[in-house]
Parts: C-alpha cells; structure tokens; sequence
C-alpha cells in the first residue's frame, strides 16, 4: 500500500536472504533427512511448511490489509512511527485474544531464531570438520565459536548498520552474503543435476550395506 518502494527493496532482500540460507539449510536438511525416502522428505521439510505458510499469510496477511483499509487498526501508522516490526505488535492487539496470542507469537519467535542459530552454527562446523558423518555432531567448540560469531555480528550489524531498529544493516549483510554464497548455491544446483541424471546410479551407492540391496 502507497509505493513500490517497499515492493523493491524489500524483494531484493527477500532474494539475498534465501540465497545465503540455501546452501547451508540444504546440507542440513540432507543430513537430518539421510535414511528417509524423497516422499517423507518433501513432505515433512515442503508441502507441510508451504501449506502452513500459505494459510499464515493467508488469513493473517489478508486480515491486515481489511483491517488497515476499514481503520479497524492503522498498521501503516505503526510502522512509520515504530518501525517495520511494530506493525505485527499494532496487528496483534487487536486480534481476539492478543493477550495470549502475543506471548505465545515472542515465544515462537525465540524458538525459531534460536534453532536456527543452531542450525547454522552445527552445519558450518560440520563444514569445518575433516571426515564429518551424518550421524556425527561436530565438536561442541565449534559450535560454540560459530554460533558466537553469528551472534555478535548480527548484534553490530543491528547496533551501528543503520535504518529503522538497525533493520537495514541485517538487510545489507543479507544481501552481500547472498552474492557470495550465490557462487556456492550455483555449483550446488549443478551438482544435484550430475547426481541425479548423468552419474550412473547404482543401489550400493544408496544403502549402507550390501545386505539392505534388494535382491
């Protein structure tokens, strides 16, 4: 509503952000996944997560824009005086039961950044550690060096990055990684394509050992 200024910018975030979450959220995905079928992992990590995110901004998204057009909640208004994030807050009070729904929205926003914190730093450790298996956590060390790593650049970037409650300096950082990682999401994409149509596939390749190879 009112510009395309939101429209852009905030498009060519969204493109840095997936970008620099790709590469490492796939080798996660793939090493949590070892041992199931494609079917349990498309469905469990993409039909599920794609169905919640369509009925999520679906009915609340929609809910937002008839609220805001009516003036039952004057969302725009928050976000120009409060920031980006004060529209979800100005939007929540007025929901039947805020009061509940609000605490349970901060407490799944902390699980969600804190798991994926997580995520992060035990992929990039993996990464990091010669001889890595699957069914193997990296050393605790580091993890514990990454994840403070993470966290204290995500702490100066909102402190000194500048913009609305340092919004704009997490976007920059998002989109100067995403460039970098995008050489790494490249050869990633052609290497899944060598895999799955030109390397000669065989069943021992797959299984563990020989005795699971059907006969």
């Amino acid at each position: 509503m009112g510009g395309s200024a939101l429209v852009t910018w905030w498009t060519m975030y969204d493109w840095a952000i997936w970008i620099a979450y790709a590469p490492l959220m796939g080798i996660f995905f793939a090493i949590i996944a070892y041992g199931r079928t494609v079917r349990q992992f498309l469905i469990v990590n993409w039909i599920l997560p794609a169905s919640f995110g369509y009925v999520w901004f679906s009915v609340w998204g929609s809910t937002a824009l008839e609220w805001q057009k009516s003036g039952s909640a004057d969302i725009i208004a928050a976000i120009q005086s409060g920031g980006a994030t004060t529209g979800l807050w100005e939007f929540l009070k007025h929901v039947p039961l805020g009061m509940i729904i609000i605490p349970v929205i901060i407490l799944a926003l902390i699980a969600a950044f804190s798991t994926t914190a997580d995520t992060m730093s035990t992929t990039i450790a993996a990464l990091c550690t010669k001889g890595a298996r699957h069914d193997e956590e990296p050393a605790i060390w580091q993890k514990i060096v990454w994840g403070v790593s993470i966290g204290v650049i995500a702490c100066v970037m909102v402190a000194f990055g500048g913009g609305a409650q340092g919004v704009d300096g997490v976007k920059y950082l998002a989109a100067c990684g995403g460039f970098v990682v995008l050489v790494v999401f490249i050869f990633q994409v052609a290497a899944a394509f060598k895999v799955f149509f030109f390397d000669p596939e065989t069943k021992k390749d797959i299984v563990d050992s020989a005795d699971q190879i059907e006969a």
